[in-house]
């Protein structure tokens, strides 16, 4: 899994060894022919102070980087609902609005996270419904990195991430690992990709230009 884009940071902590040798085993990814439908649900989660900044168009414009990206490799992704919760202190939005099985992809866009983390999605594991681990399955993401969504005025994130932030969390939620993982220990496992070499630190941006 590539770095993020601009200088907004992935949330999701380095896997321990074990555990990518878990979620790289065969049986996470066999080999198919037919797509995979994967149905997603969409909670756009803001505070009273911006909750109209997240407009339908836009919530539009940000599943279809997400669809066409995933389209290439083999996953048919459905929006099947956006729902939208202004709650200044989010309570207990989770168990609220989470929908469908534990195959469902439940993305959350916040209004107002920290300005330079871009998100977090939970790597596989088993979950059975009703469980913490069921309700605590799926990402959120920083509503400021939404496809035609340009940064607040004055919170200094620069960049817009033209949708492709939570196409790199998602990634996560289907099983991915970032390039660096493991690096630092020197171990065999790294993200469990052999076409992916493995790079030492994370990158910000492109570090080519």
């Amino acid at each position: 899994m590539s770095p993020t884009l601009a200088q907004f940071k992935c949330a999701n902590a380095n896997a321990a060894v074990e555990r990518r040798r878990t979620i790289v085993h065969p049986a996470y990814f066999k080999r198919r022919v037919a797509p995979k439908p994967v149905d997603v649900y969409f909670h756009v989660t803001s505070t009273e102070a911006h909750k109209d900044r997240v407009a339908d168009t836009v919530v539009v414009a940000q599943f279809k980087v997400l669809q066409s990206t995933y389209q290439r490799h083999g996953f048919e992704l459905n929006l099947v609902n956006v729902s939208r919760t202004v709650d200044d202190a989010y309570i207990s939005w989770r168990r609220a609005t989470r929908c469908g099985g534990y195959n469902a992809l439940n993305v959350y866009f916040f209004s107002d996270l920290n300005e330079f983390v871009g998100g977090q999605c939970n790597m596989p594991t088993n979950a059975t419904a009703g469980t913490d681990a069921f309700y605590q399955d799926g990402c959120w993401i920083n509503g400021d990195t939404i496809q035609g969504l340009g940064p607040k005025s004055g919170n200094g994130m620069g960049m817009s991430s033209e949708g492709h932030i939570a196409v790199h969390e998602v990634g996560h939620w289907l099983g991915l690992l970032h390039t660096f993982e493991g690096v630092d220990l020197c171990d065999e496992v790294n993200d469990g990709i052999a076409d992916t070499p493995a790079i030492a630190t994370p990158s910000w941006g492109c570090p080519i230009v």
